[in-house]
């Protein structure tokens, strides 16, 4: 969590099979935690800028430098459908620690929607993939979404 001047950060982790872990750290300005970067992707505006800076925080307070530079909008075909999509790379200027993978790649390429919403539909890299499926939009504590798919037949 942020203290509200967003300058300082608490870290906190329970894990059976991890352990526990707990930090306090300054954050620096432009930083986001890992788990926001698909969020952040999704919010950049390239209409003035074709490149963004930004920096990944590690769960220690460390640092990654990252660049996001838009590179074009594509035909993508994936499971979900075919849509046309904006290409994002982001290129890191470090090893870091990846939420989908066991080593962060140095290079990921992310496809977001070109509609309002601009819902990420894949995300590459040269170790992992991470592609839409399906989509629905619900509040999820007030049905069973499960029952309203098509394509995806199991919970994760």
């Amino acid at each position: 969590s942020f203290a509200s001047d967003g300058r300082k950060a608490e870290f906190l982790m329970r894990s059976d099979d991890y352990g526990n872990a707990e930090a306090s750290f300054d954050v620096r300005a432009g930083a986001y935690p890992k788990t926001l970067i698909p969020l952040l992707v999704r919010s950049l505006d390239f209409s003035e800028q074709k490149s963004h800076r930004f920096f990944l925080l590690e769960e220690d307070g460390s640092v990654v430098d990252v660049t996001a530079t838009a590179s074009g909008i594509d035909s993508l075909e994936i499971r979900a459908g075919r849509f046309d999509a904006e290409r994002i790379d982001l290129v890191y200027g470090g090893e870091y620690r990846s939420i989908v993978s066991r080593a962060g790649s140095l290079k990921e390429t992310y496809w977001r929607g070109t509609g309002e919403d601009r819902p990420l539909l894949l995300i590459d890299a040269p170790t992992y993939r991470v592609e839409l499926v399906e989509h629905i939009r619900s509040p999820y504590w007030k049905e069973n979404v499960y029952d309203r798919l098509s394509r995806v037949t199991t919970r994760p």
